[in-house]
């Protein structure tokens, strides 16, 4: 679906969602209307007050058009107060702003730009292997409890998945950014993706890419030449981020300088970040430029992986 297509469904959905509720009210008025024959009767009074009150208008009687005022304030106070008696409101917009109608001044509502961030990310979710990738479903038992380098991987990977857990039980209290070192196949991908498992499951919007399929989709964006960079702003906006596998995104100016904006730009907006690299701390240093690495050691929780390929233990095991 391409960025465009959000935007025409956020505002589908928008429309058929206000015309769903307004069906809705005219289906509870008419019922109204037949266990209360008097509303039928305060109607045809009304038209026929409008049609004195044109009459007076002509022949200058403020006297008269006063009075007939009167009365059809009247009548409309006790229509109202039967609608009340009966529960019946007539439908609030969910948007004070373009009151539904997803536009202001031929411009997309910021009501249809969330929603069609919403709709990206669902459909960047629904890419996630979610259900294989819980805290339940993460096991301790393949971390060996050999000492290396002073601590087992096992209490090292324990202090971890603790701090995982608490990152995600926490979410929305404060921004907090992880960055995940370590060798492939130790679990770094598993806990980002129970993290986003937990923190979409409290309604908040989550993003999830590989570094490579996202950087590549920024950059088409950018050079498309159709001015929208909605994809772009998904990225800055979402609740969490989580960009898998940094470094290994072909390396260009262009990536450079997108890796630092959405680095930069959600610290300064207060969103949670997390990154997962294979790098060393020092080959990060030799990747990335000063600026990036600087916002990375003030602003990241640094967590290193430890123990041997799991995916290999598990596939030993089959």
């Amino acid at each position: 679906m391409s960025v465009n297509k959000y935007y025409i469904a956020a505002l589908d959905n928008l429309k058929a969602k206000r015309k769903a509720s307004l069906a809705l009210f005219e289906a509870q008025k008419e019922r109204v209307y037949e266990e209360n024959p008097r509303l039928s009767e305060i109607d045809l009074e009304i038209s026929r007050n409008g049609a004195g009150l044109a009459l007076a208008a002509l022949s200058g009687n403020k006297a008269k058009m006063e009075e007939i005022r009167s009365v059809a304030d009247k009548l409309s106070a006790e229509k109202q107060e039967i609608f009340k008696k009966a529960n019946l409101f007539e439908p609030v917009p969910e948007c004070p702003v373009c009151k539904d109608e997803g536009k202001v001044g031929g411009k997309f509502c910021e009501c249809v730009k969330f929603r069609a961030r919403a709709l990206m990310s669902e459909e960047l979710g629904s890419e996630m292997p979610l259900k294989d990738s819980t805290f339940e479903s993460f096991s301790l038992d393949f971390y060996s409890d050999k000492t290396e380098n002073g601590v087992t991987p096992k209490k090292r990977m324990t202090q971890i998945f603790k701090s995982c857990v608490e990152f995600a039980n926490d979410f929305g209290k404060e921004p907090k950014n992880l960055l995940f070192l370590g060798e492939a196949g130790l679990g770094k991908t598993h806990l980002s993706l129970a993290i986003v498992n937990e923190v979409m499951s409290k309604g908040y919007e989550a993003v999830y890419s590989p570094a490579g399929t996202l950087f590549d989709r920024i950059e088409k964006e950018h050079f498309a030449y159709s001015g929208s960079e909605d994809f772009l702003d998904t990225v800055l906006n979402c609740d969490l981020l989580v960009i898998d596998d940094l470094g290994t995104e072909f390396s260009t100016q262009f990536t450079q300088s997108t890796v630092y904006n959405i680095i930069n730009t959600r610290i300064l907006k207060g969103k949670s970040t997390i990154l997962s690299t294979n790098l060393t701390i020092e080959e990060i240093k030799n990747v990335y430029n000063p600026r990036i690495c600087s916002r990375l050691v003030g602003h990241y929780d640094v967590k290193q992986f430890a123990g041997d390929d799991i995916r290999l233990k598990k596939a030993l095991l089959k």
